[in-house]
């Protein structure tokens, strides 16, 4: 099953709105998990995918910024089982 989430022209401003808040709230998801039951391992392991998404996020708005001022973007999710 394909999930479309985005496609289409956005400005720069927009475009940097919706790829945080979408980053944000794989970030949330993650910090959700880590609790005090989770294993030094698994806790390791999220902090380092935040970190990864923080700077994900970083370069994505470096590069939406240096483009023109409408952004083209597309997101799907694939659901499978």
């Amino acid at each position: 099953m394909q999930l479309q989430l985005l496609h289409g022209q956005f400005s720069q401003h927009d475009a940097i709105n919706i790829v945080s808040q979408m980053v944000d709230v794989k970030i949330k998801y993650h910090e959700g998990k880590i609790n005090n039951e989770s294993s030094e391992e698994e806790i390791k392991m999220r902090e380092t995918r935040i970190k990864q998404l923080q700077n994900d996020l970083l370069e994505a708005r470096k590069n939406i910024e240096a483009g023109d001022q409408n952004i083209s973007i597309e997101a799907q999710m694939i659901i499978a089982k």
